[in-house]
């Protein structure tokens, strides 16, 4: 059922939030593992709740000590063809294996709606953090501000609206 798997999310997420010290490696691992298999989850519901447990660790343990994470959410915003084979497991499949053009193609925007919450609700809680961080002398900034206005003139609204919301971040006088 969607409400107990999102409730579930929100529990997760709260005890990320006030409890993270208190968890086993072991169990930190096991999450980062497997949140991203729900991210583009037909439902909408689920897709914000897996952006938002994203959001939380990325927040509660910094993005410099998960950046396999934001390098995972730049490449599901980004790379359509790879999406469409790695969301086999969302739809139906045909005869030959593979799910229809149109439940892939569709099932691609979804994990894109879910990448660009996770990176919209991140840009706004910790824009500092991002436009300080650097990892291996590199500024993730650098190639995550091109990737979000590149995707500004995407032919789906909400994805519009998330990559700009992503960008402004970065680029208002508050921050």
């Amino acid at each position: 059922d969607v409400t107990v798997r999102s409730m579930a999310g929100l529990l997760l997420k709260n005890n990320i939030r006030l409890r993270l010290n208190t968890f086993a490696p072991s169990v930190i691992e096991y999450v980062k593992a497997n949140i991203f298999s729900a991210i583009g989850d037909s439902t909408s519901m689920i897709r914000n709740t897996v952006s938002t447990v994203i959001d939380t660790l990325l927040v509660e343990l910094s993005p410099e000590n998960w950046t396999a994470a934001l390098s995972r959410l730049m490449e599901l915003v980004d790379s359509h063809d790879q999406l469409a084979q790695e969301v086999r497991l969302l739809g139906p499949t045909s005869v030959s294996g593979s799910p229809p053009l149109a439940q892939t193609n569709h099932a691609a925007v979804r994990t894109d709606k879910g990448a660009f919450s996770a990176l919209d609700k991140l840009c706004q809680d910790i824009p500092k953090k991002l436009e300080q961080l650097q990892i291996g002398g590199q500024r993730p900034l650098d190639f995550m501000v091109p990737k979000f206005l590149a995707h500004i003139d995407s032919p789906y609204p909400k994805i519009r609206n998330y990559a700009l919301s992503c960008a402004l971040q970065f680029i208002s006088p508050d921050n």
